[in-house]
């Protein structure tokens, strides 16, 4: 009979080829190899090219981009100007093509991950203006999810404030990062954390305009935002599905003896909401039917307000206004009719 040592000692077969075991090892196997973390992943792909070839699309399947790691994740790519080996360049670009989630921690990972991106791009004869190109990533073809960290969205924001001073309009969009997350990206779900701390008014504007400018030249199914402590008023990205997820409550009578519910959820709810059905009616649907139908909202961590049912919180919305105008009707309606949803 022969044995697992026979086909080791087998000249034609590594002692580290796993088609020597039956399927349904290999199949657990590889369950648990989804699970390692990356340092142990990165240790087998360096044991042998057949442990390269097998880890290496599961090493890269999620990057956690850092300011300590960026170069070390981006090394092995022909950038402009540089010399690097072209098997070891198309090596690297064939392993970040299987990136599904990529997480953005800083702003030093951001300018890193532009200069990847600038160097990789095709643009085409159909944008002939610098300031506006069209651009297909030659990197991160499967790129599914997007996470920008608070860190890095706040380090974004304070680019896009610097550049939207003085009179030139193109300082924002000849801005080399801002421009190739727009342009050389294409993630299909984009994961936001709200910076915290205190964050002046002007600030809080620049953070929710850069991400609606970053994501002009998306074609996102999700667009969700996480540990809110405000209301989303500014301009809101193009997305088939928003969410909107609130930080705990942090009042400790849960509740205002004059109001039902939370009073600062309620606002929350009341301003980011009223800006969202305006946004709605803005997009180029060709009927107010179509454009309820394809925009979604979805608010989240809202077990203290007075009710989760959206038809109470649209009574209570336009109860506190007092008397109804003639006009007000219509804006009414469209809220009864907007597709929102409360969960705790």
């Amino acid at each position: 009979m022969t044995t697992l040592t026979d086909l080791g000692s087998s000249p034609s077969t590594s002692p580290l080829d796993l088609n020597r075991f039956p399927s349904d090892i290999i199949y657990h196997l590889f369950l648990t190899f989804d699970e390692l973390p990356q340092s142990t992943l990165y240790s087998l792909i360096r044991c042998s090219w057949d442990m390269y070839h097998r880890f290496a699309p599961v090493l890269y399947r999620s990057i956690d981009l850092k300011k300590n790691n960026a170069e070390s994740v981006f090394s092995g790519l022909d950038k402009a100007g540089g010399q690097c080996d072209g098997l070891q360049n198309r090596r690297k670009i064939d392993m970040l093509g299987h990136t599904e989630q990529l997480i953005i921690n800083d702003l030093p990972s951001a300018e890193y991950l532009s200069q990847a991106l600038t160097s990789y791009h095709r643009t085409y004869p159909t944008s002939p203006n610098p300031y506006f190109p069209s651009f297909n990533s030659t990197i991160f073809r499967s790129l599914h999810t997007l996470v920008l960290s608070s860190k890095a969205i706040m380090g974004l924001a304070d680019l896009y404030n610097s550049c939207s001073w003085g009179s030139s309009p193109f300082n924002i969009p000849s801005q080399p990062i801002l421009r190739s997350l727009k342009y050389h990206l294409k993630p299909k779900e984009v994961i936001l954390d709200y910076p915290q701390g205190m964050i002046g008014l002007h600030m809080h504007s620049c953070i929710e305009e850069v991400i609606a400018y970053i994501s002009q030249a998306w074609d996102l199914d999700t667009l969700t935002w996480t540990n809110l402590n405000r209301s989303i008023v500014g301009p809101i990205p193009k997305s088939r599905r928003l969410v909107y997820q609130f930080k705990e409550c942090a009042h400790t009578t849960k509740c205002s003896p004059t109001l039902k519910g939370c009073p600062d959820h309620y606002d929350h709810v009341s301003l980011s909401c009223s800006t969202f059905i305006d946004h709605i009616h803005t997009l180029p649907f060709s009927s107010p039917d179509e454009a309820q139908e394809g925009v979604t909202l979805k608010l989240r961590g809202l077990g203290c307000m007075f009710s989760l049912e959206w038809e109470r919180v649209v009574e209570e919305v336009w109860s506190r206004m007092g008397r109804v105008q003639e006009g007000d009707w219509g804006k009414m309606d469209r809220w009864y009719r907007a597709k929102v949803s409360l969960t705790a």
